[in-house]
C-alpha cells in the first residue's frame, strides 16, 4: 500500500480520504511501501520515512498496536546505513517486521543489518 506520508505530505492529491478504518477489518498486517530511495529530503532518509510512515498509518487506523511491516527502499540503491536506519525505525515503532524492495537486488552487505539483534 502507499505509505501515509506519501498520501498526506508528499502528494496529498494521490488518494485523499483513504479509507483506513473501513479497510482495517480486512487486514492482518499492513505493509506500507516506504521507498525512501524515491524521495527528497527529509524522506530520503530511511529512518525518517519508515518511522513516520508507520506512525501515521497507526494514527489513521486509530490502532497504536496495528501490525505493520514497512517495506524499505530499492535494494540496489540502498546503503548499509539505510538498512541500519530501517531496522532502528522498525524497532522503535515496534514493527511486525521490515524488508527491502527487493531482496534480489539488495547488496549482500545489507543482510547483516536486516537481521534482528
Amino acid at each position: 500500500m502507499y505509505p501515509a506520508v506519501q498520501m498526506e505530505v508528499v502528494n496529498p492529491n494521490l488518494w485523499p480520504n483513504f479509507p483506513y478504518v473501513q479497510l482495517a477489518p480486512h487486514f492482518d498486517v499492513w505493509m506500507p511501501m516506504a521507498y525512501w530511495t524515491y524521495r527528497e529530503a527529509p524522506y530520503d532518509d530511511a529512518y525518517n520515512y519508515t518511522e513516520e510512515s508507520v506512525r501515521r498509518l497507526r494514527t489513521n487506523l486509530g490502532d497504536d498496536d496495528a501490525a505493520v511491516h514497512p517495506i524499505g527502499g530499492l535494494g540496489e540503491l540502498s546503503t548499509p546505513t539505510d538498512y541500519a536506519n530501517l531496522v532502528r525505525a522498525g524497532q522503535e515503532v515496534d514493527a511486525f517486521g521490515w524488508s527491502i524492495y527487493d531482496a534480489d537486488t539488495m547488496k549482500t552487505s545489507g543482510w547483516v543489518h536486516l537481521q534482528e539483534p
